[in-house]
């Protein structure tokens, strides 16, 4: 398991409000008891391999967090790599819960969207998930994780990808779009006036000699 304050200072580093990033750690109480490793004993879906990890992802969200791990050479159990597949759902297929979730003010009504919109469970258990929220609230943020998760393995650390750069409080696609965004292209500096000016006395007087002495003229002089 990993610790409240490690989750919500790992979600705020990656842009996500404070509320609402303690918001997200209750869920994952609610869901997983904060076990980024934990595999549902009895999937409500019969058949189905049931939901895993921080969000009890299941189904086909699972199916991609697993590839989004593989991609990365990350184990899928990691909390950080959890963390980061969560994000890149947010800016992706579940951008319209986000904008749900976005337009809270506190933690607790932030868990509630998370719940109705993210999560979405057959069976939601409102008082347990509230209990949590309220408990999140209070919850100092940046403790460390648990020693499982201090570090990773050699292969892993070569793998680890950058982190979902960090998103402003108002919208996470707003720093995706400016990492990604071409450079502006810089017009080219307009030529000095001087260029375009008429030619000089020397030159002239150049021109006048040719001709003068073609013709047994004299250069001018001014």
């Amino acid at each position: 398991m990993i610790e409240p304050g490690y989750m919500i200072s790992g979600l705020v580093a990656r842009g996500i409000p404070e509320h609402i990033a303690r918001a997200f750690t209750a869920e994952a109480k609610s869901e997983a008891g904060l076990d980024p490793g934990i595999n549902e004993q009895n999937p409500t879906v019969p058949g189905s391999r049931g939901g895993f990890g921080l969000m009890q992802w299941t189904g086909p969200r699972r199916r991609q967090l697993e590839a989004f791990a593989k991609d990365r050479g990350v184990n899928v159990s990691d909390p950080d790599l959890q963390m980061d597949f969560l994000v890149s759902e947010l800016q992706g297929p579940e951008n319209s819960a986000w904008q749900s979730i976005q337009s809270t003010g506190d933690t607790v009504s932030a868990a509630r969207a998370i719940t109705d919109t993210f999560l979405r469970p057959g069976i939601p258990r409102y008082d347990t998930r509230r209990k949590n929220a309220e408990e999140m609230a209070g919850i100092a943020p940046g403790q460390g994780a648990s020693p499982q998760y201090q570090r990773a393995a050699p292969q892993q650390q070569a793998a680890q990808p950058q982190r979902v750069a960090a998103m402003p409080m108002a919208d996470p696609l707003a720093a995706y779009a400016q990492r990604i965004a071409p450079p502006i292209q810089q017009p080219a500096p307009m030529r000095p006036l001087a260029q375009f000016a008429p030619p000089t006395l020397a030159i002239e007087n150049q021109f006048a000699q040719l001709l003068g002495a073609a013709k047994g003229a004299k250069p001018n002089a001014r």
